[in-house]
C-alpha cells in the first residue's frame, strides 16, 4: 500500500520538460511548418509563371476546401448512426415495450 496521498503529484522536473517540448517542436511543429512553407513556394512559383487560369485556381481550391468538409461530414454521419443503431438496441431492451 502506497504512503502518498491519492491527490499528490511531483511537480515536473524542468529537464524533462524542457526536453519534451523541444521533441515536440521537432517531431510536430517543424514538418508542419515546411509542408506549409513548401506549399506556399510551390503556389508562388505557379502564380509567377501564370500557370492557369483564374478559374482553374477557383477550381482547385474549392476542391480542396470541399474534400475535408466531406470527409468530416462523412465521420459524423457514421458517428450519428452508430448512435441510432445503439439506441435502437437500447429501446429494445427495455422491458415492457
Amino acid at each position: 500500500m502506497s504512503l502518498m496521498k491519492p491527490g499528490f503529484r511531483r511537480p515536473p522536473n524542468p529537464v524533462t520538460q524542457a526536453a519534451f517540448r523541444r521533441q515536440v517542436r521537432r517531431e510536430v511543429y517543424l514538418p508542419i511548418g515546411l509542408t506549409l512553407l513548401a506549399i506556399g513556394l510551390l503556389v508562388a512559383a505557379a502564380a509567377a509563371v501564370s500557370y492557369g487560369t483564374t478559374s482553374a485556381w477557383a477550381d482547385t481550391m474549392l476542391i480542396l476546401l470541399a474534400v475535408p468538409t466531406a470527409i468530416l461530414l462523412a465521420v459524423l454521419l457514421a458517428v450519428l448512426v452508430a448512435g441510432s443503431y445503439l439506441l435502437i438496441r437500447l429501446v429494445r431492451e427495455i422491458p415492457g415495450s
